[in-house]
């Protein structure tokens, strides 16, 4: 399984993420820099493209998203995982974690 990353630097113009998931082809990709609070994540155009995605965004900067090929990660891990990272493990928007493909994974945009 091919696992990625890709800073989107704003998920509002989907055209250079969905050309890049079409290059990369990969299982698993963490996106930061979402740039957008929740409600204007292009989920529809993701799924569209073949993938399922679990996100955190914010309107002006931050937001992560981790998408899985094929299926939506089935099973988002509850944000009380992250208090065991330590105190400088950053705001909601910057952590998300996810079991995807049967691995466990962690996403973090740390500035």
């Amino acid at each position: 399984m091919k696992i990625a990353t890709f800073n989107v630097n704003g998920i509002n113009d989907t055209s250079r993420l969905l050309r890049w998931l079409e290059e990369a082809r990969a299982g698993v990709i963490c996106l930061q820099e979402l740039k957008a609070p929740d409600v204007r994540f292009p989920i529809r155009e993701i799924e569209k493209a073949g993938y399922g995605a679990i996100w955190h965004g914010e309107k002006s900067q931050n937001g992560v998203a981790i998408i899985s090929r094929g299926r939506e990660p089935c099973q988002v891990v509850p944000n009380a995982v992250f208090f065991n990272l330590g105190a400088n493990c950053g705001k909601r928007e910057n952590l998300t974690a996810g079991n995807c493909l049967g691995f466990r994974h962690f996403q973090s945009r740390r500035p």
